[in-house]
């Protein structure tokens, strides 16, 4: 099997299994299992996928398919352009946040010169 077809069938499990970003998520469950960063991927899509390298591209794409966040199964998550470890013990840092800390940081600007305390506590992962 091709890298293309090993994306493309990914792609059509997880959209079975109602995967919202089927396409972009099964692209980076194939570059994860192949250990690709995103232009060698487009640069191989018709290289020949070895065996031991399907089984980790299907041993991660069917543990996205019983719900287990990418995050968790990539080990990390970037956040407000810093990249963070993730595994089941910590909360997922939500892009949604990251507009919560920009609105912490015009606050923030806006009050130069005084006194303020700003506490990030419970995340989890430390975002």
């Amino acid at each position: 099997m091709k890298v293309r077809e090993s994306w493309v069938q990914v792609r059509d499990d997880l959209a079975t299994f109602g995967v919202a970003d089927a396409s972009i998520e099964a692209e980076t469950i194939v570059r994860h299992g192949l250990s690709l960063d995103r232009t060698q991927f487009f640069a191989e899509l018709d290289r020949q996928i070895g065996t031991d390298e399907m089984a980790s591209i299907n041993e991660l794409a069917a543990r996205r398919k019983v719900g287990e966040p990418l995050a968790y199964i990539l080990g990390n998550r970037e956040f407000y352009g810093l990249e963070m470890y993730v595994n089941k013990h910590v909360l997922v840092p939500r892009q949604e946040t990251e507009l919560l800390v920009d609105k912490v940081l015009d606050f923030a600007e806006r009050r130069a010169g005084e006194s303020m305390t700003i506490a990030d506590v419970g995340t989890g992962s430390g975002a």
